[in-house]
């Protein structure tokens, strides 16, 4: 009779190769079972991070929608300022001019009565 020994290591006291062939048998069968189950953790922990980097891509998505709100706001409100100082200026009846804290003159519009 064979032992359980005998048959995973493949010693026998027979001459015949099939303790050998099932004892390899079980050692290929031990490392499949041991592959998959650490491939199925894997695919485990793999989905969990896909499933968490879509919510933050759909996070980003939404930033990026509100920085672009902002920005268009933004312009408006520029143009809309720019707008006000041009006319700000080629209405003014007088000489217009604009000089910096230490009296240097930096911006001058002089009109020419009509």
């Amino acid at each position: 009779m064979v032992c359980l020994t005998e048959i995973i290591i493949g010693i026998g006291t027979r001459n015949s190769a099939l303790p050998v062939v099932t004892g390899l048998l079980i050692f290929v069968c031990s490392v499949v079972v041991y592959l998959l189950l650490k491939l199925k953790k894997t695919r485990s922990d793999l989905e969990g991070k896909y499933k968490q980097a879509g919510s933050e891509n759909q996070d980003l998505h939404e930033k990026l929608a509100e920085l672009k709100k902002q920005f268009e706001l933004f312009e408006k409100e520029q143009t809309r300022v720019a707008n006000y100082y041009k006319m700000l200026i080629e209405s003014a009846d007088d000489g217009i001019s604009f000089y910096d804290k230490d009296g240097t003159l930096k911006f001058q519009i002089l009109l020419s009565i009509q």
